[in-house]
């Protein structure tokens, strides 16, 4: 995060882990490796079947919450946002970092939430032809307009309160679009 993608090094790697670099390559073959098991650990936390594990009986609009509220909770946090500006930084200078970024994580979460939306459609409660552009789509109701704010620094990140109204929202314009009256 302090460096970026480009300016860290497998030797700063191990010299910041306190191991030598052999320990490292032992490890990773390369720094996109490491780059991209580093974020998959990140994010798998915030899949959507970790965030329905906590849900004692499953409805819809609850299972929807829950799976928002989780994406919420990452999208909007300290160093996600961080992230996202040095992705964005790196982009524009033509780095891998964001391809890596990508495929480690942003990618399967848009897999598994097709899957889940996938779910509510054979159950009869959802009318969507298309799940994985629907989740897209969930995932951009539950960003905006607050990610874009954080991102560039005119909004302070969202408290508790602030994912709530933040999961409702993104909740209700959903189920307007795609809920089966």
């Amino acid at each position: 995060m302090e460096l970026g993608f480009d300016g860290t090094s497998m030797d700063g790697v191990a010299r910041r882990a306190g191991v030598s670099k052999q320990t490292v390559y032992s490890h990773y073959s390369s720094k996109e490796q490491l780059f991209g098991e580093a974020v998959r650990g990140a994010i798998a936390t915030y899949y959507p079947d970790k965030a329905l594990a906590s849900v004692d009986s499953h409805t819809l609009e609850g299972d929807l919450k829950a799976v928002c509220h989780m994406l919420a909770s990452l999208l909007m946090d300290d160093r996600a946002i961080a992230m996202f500006r040095l992705l964005v930084a790196a982009g524009a200078k033509g780095s891998a970092m964001g391809e890596i970024f990508w495929k480690s994580g942003p990618a399967d979460i848009q897999v598994q939430l097709a899957n889940f939306l996938t779910t509510w459609v054979d159950r009869g409660e959802l009318d969507i032809q298309d799940t994985e552009k629907a989740g897209q789509q969930l995932v951009a109701l539950v960003k905006e307009p607050a990610h874009f704010r954080i991102a560039i620094g005119i909004q302070q990140p969202l408290d508790e309160a602030g994912i709530e109204e933040c999961v409702n929202d993104a909740v209700a314009s959903f189920l307007r679009m795609y809920g089966k009256a």
